[in-house]
């Protein structure tokens, strides 16, 4: 939703394995690889700890996520077009950014005349 939430939580942790999978890893010859992605990502985790960044830092506990969509189902993107309380705007939140394409691109069609009423940022894809 664009205009009411502005970030995700991610969390990095290490996982267990049961030894059901590790034995699975093993029988198809993929443990070797396994293993050594999992060096690597050990290694990365060390450095970001030497330089400071630990897991617990807030940028490694938070991400943003953005979507983005052609505008082409109208009664699936007005069902999801919202009021903002806050700045009296409208915003469509199926998507961060919507645009519009081929199909949608008629100048006196609904599909234009729905993205001028909202506040997304659109995106117009020229062929």
């Amino acid at each position: 939703m664009y205009a009411f939430i502005c970030e995700f939580f991610l969390e990095i942790k290490v996982e267990v394995y049961e030894p059901f999978h590790i034995f699975n890893m093993v029988a198809t010859g993929l443990f070797h690889r396994y293993h050594e992605l999992a060096h690597r990502v050990d290694e990365a985790l060390g450095f970001m700890a030497a330089a400071g960044l630990t897991v617990d830092h807030p940028i490694m506990t938070t991400t943003e996520f953005w979507t983005s969509h052609e505008c082409l189902h109208l009664p699936y993107e007005q069902s999801l077009t919202r009021l903002d309380s806050t700045s009296g705007l409208y915003y469509d939140c199926s998507a961060h950014m919507l645009w519009c394409g081929e199909r949608t691109r008629q100048l006196d069609g609904a599909h234009v005349e729905f993205l001028r009423g909202i506040s997304n940022p659109i995106g117009i894809k020229v062929l």
